[in-house]
This record gives structure tokens, sequence and C-alpha cells, in this order.
């Protein structure tokens, strides 16, 4: 299980197919599922899996294009219609990033805009890898030691 680094929640990233055959069983109702579904062939098995996921209990986001029908979803990010499929990443990831900074902020302890180094042990070993960077107050030579 990976982090997102800027909220510090437990991230997974999967492909729809391989998250349909396999890790949609650790589903629980604490979860939270977030899909992509912009206009194309699959964008109907993207709705079912995000039914299933409601179904299941957990909270599910979709992000796709304006005027989309996305039955069975907690929440729809809405994002302009007719977005060539060569650019479509950089629009849909967007509000990923938007969400991220959002769930950091609900209070677990970090501020997404410091990541961890407001925590002492983080701004103590950052000090051996970024010496001269204005934020690494603590300075720490163990190379000329």
């Amino acid at each position: 299980m990976a982090f997102n680094q800027s909220s510090g929640v437990p991230t997974l990233r999967y492909e729809m197919e391989n998250y349909i055959h396999g890790p949609i069983q650790g589903l629980t109702p604490d979860a939270g599922v977030i899909g992509i579904a912009p206009t194309a062939a699959l964008q109907n098995r993207m709705f079912g899996m995000m039914v299933a996921a409601r179904t299941i209990g957990a909270k599910t986001v979709l992000l796709a294009p304006k005027g989309t029908h996305a039955p069975g979803v907690d929440y729809l990010v809405e994002l302009p219609a007719g977005i060539p499929d060569l650019i479509s990443p950089i629009p849909y990831m967007l509000p990923l990033w938007q969400i991220g900074y959002h769930f950091g902020l609900l209070g677990n302890g970090t501020h997404p805009d410091r990541l961890s180094m407001d925590k002492p042990e983080f701004k103590e070993a950052f000090s051996f890898i970024m010496k001269k960077d204005k934020w690494v107050t603590k300075k720490i030579d163990l190379i000329s030691n």
C-alpha cells in the first residue's frame, strides 16, 4: 500500500480491469473509490464498477464529461465534454490533485503543502540529502565527521 504524498492517505491505483479481477475484494465501507470515465468504449464498464463499489459500501467519486448520466455514484465531478483523447489525461488529473489536497486538510496531522516536513524525524532525515535547502534548518554533516 502506498501513501498519497500530498494527503497522507493510503492510496492504491489500478487499471480498471485489474481492479475488478482482484483488489475490489478488499473494499470495505470505510474505503473510497475514484473512477475516471472519459467518453470511451469502456465508459459503461466503469459505471458498473462504481455501482459495484458503492454496493459494497465504499464512497464513490466519478470524473466524467459534462452531461454524463452516471447512476449509482456518490459524487460526480463533471469535466468539459469533447476533450480530445490525446490530451484527456491532463484535465482528468487536475481534480485528483484537488481531492488529495482536501483529504490532507481533513486532519491527518500533516499539511499538504508541507508534506511531512513539520515532523522532526522527516526534517532530520532530509537534512542528510538536502543540506543547502533553506527549509532544512538542522545542519548535520556526517560526511566530514
